[in-house]
Parts: structure tokens; C-alpha cells; sequence
């Protein structure tokens, strides 16, 4: 009786539900599908995903140029630093702490570890920022 009617009208409204999702849907990969028709493809006939407009110039790839050379120097001195930490040593940095005469002492060895393990700590940190920014502000178009 009752119930069943019941039943049958929610069973209704859900299949409905459904065929409307799926005709949006049928609409959004019809769009996808024209947007990548038209998009520029490569040699092997693959759509760019990616900045195909042919916008950039020379101060794209000045900028570039530049992340890359900021990249490296800022990452290759701290990613390096047990390499020259004893060349550190013998030309006496952090040596005000040794015994006076001194030039090197374990004290500024472990003052330049010391160095080395809080630039580390400030770098994962940051990059936990950063990172948290990135994820909350999004990326710049």
C-alpha cells in the first residue's frame, strides 16, 4: 500500500536525481572534449596541458634563469655545508669562542654544528610556511 508508494517515489526522485547529474556531467566532458580539440598538440598528437600560448619572452626565461641560479645558491651552501665546515674551522670562523691563542678548538666545531643544525631547523620551518601559504593562497595566475 502506502509504503510502497512511498518507496517507489523516493526510488523516483533518486533515479531522477541521478539522470540530471549525469547529463551535467555528459555537458562537462563535452566541454572538456571541444577545449582540448582546440588546444595546441605536440608531434605526437598529445594536447599541452600547460602554457601553450607562445606568451613568453626573454624576461620569462630571465626569470627562470634567475629561480634557478636563487634555487642553487640558496639550497648549495646549506646542502654542502659538512663539505666545508673544516675549511670553516682553519680559517678560524666562530674561533672567538676557543681558548685564547687558539685558532681551532672542538667548541667552534660544535658552534659551527651548531650553525649548521639551526639553519636546517629555520629552513624546514619556512618550508612548512611556505608551503601552508602556497596551500591557503593558491597559486598566481
Amino acid at each position: 500500500g502506502i509504503l510502497e508508494e512511498e518507496d517507489c517515489q523516493v526510488k523516483e526522485r533518486a533515479l531522477q536525481r541521478c539522470t540530471e547529474t549525469c547529463q551535467a556531467m555528459d555537458a562537462a566532458v563535452e566541454r572538456r572534449s571541444a577545449e582540448l580539440a582546440r588546444a595546441p598538440k605536440g608531434q605526437d598528437g598529445v594536447a599541452f596541458r600547460g602554457d601553450a600560448s607562445g606568451s613568453s619572452s626573454g624576461i620569462t626565461h630571465l626569470k627562470l634563469a634567475a629561480s634557478v641560479l636563487f634555487s642553487l645558491v640558496a639550497g648549495g651552501g646549506l646542502a654542502g655545508f659538512p663539505i666545508y665546515q673544516p675549511v670553516l674551522q682553519a680559517t678560524g670562523v666562530f674561533n672567538h669562542v676557543c681558548s685564547l691563542g687558539q685558532r681551532t678548538c672542538e667548541a667552534q666545531a660544535d658552534a659551527l654544528s651548531s650553525l649548521y643544525e639551526y639553519s636546517q631547523m629555520a629552513t624546514y620551518i619556512l618550508m612548512l610556511v611556505s608551503g601552508y601559504i602556497y596551500d591557503v593562497a593558491g597559486a598566481r595566475s
